[in-house]
């Protein structure tokens, strides 16, 4: 299970890259995956697969208390997203998508480095 969290790091980590690289197309992708009518149910599914994923690899990990916790938390946006409302949530990510590129690169290479931990602690 621990290669699963890997890879999910590895994924981060590259979309991050792409996002520094290039904010513009990143933020139009993330965009437009939201505004699918599928866009919110992908973002619960998402986190209820990986929030599960992270509790049930924890004890496998370098760090289980911080997987663990990282797994709850990823369950409870889960839970909040629809609380939150789509609405809501693309005010926000409009705000993102709006954001001159060094504001955008500096929140991903916060995503960069979210990604490399979760590498690290998995493998």
């Amino acid at each position: 299970m621990t290669i699963i969290i890997a890879i999910f790091g590895i994924l981060i980590t590259a979309f991050s890259v792409w996002g520094i690289i290039a904010p513009k197309p990143m933020m139009d992708t993330v965009l437009g995956y939201w505004q699918q009518p599928s866009g919110m149910y992908l973002a619960v599914g998402v986190r209820v697969v990986l929030g599960t994923l992270f509790i049930l690899a924890a004890p496998e990990t370098r760090w289980p208390l911080f997987f663990e916790i990282l797994g709850w938390l990823m369950l409870v946006a889960a839970a909040l997203i629809p609380i939150i409302g789509k609405e809501r949530l693309t005010q926000f990510i409009l705000w993102w998508v709006k954001m001159p590129p060094p504001g955008v690169r500096i929140w991903l290479l916060i995503g960069l480095g979210f990604g490399l931990v979760i590498i690290y602690g998995a493998i």
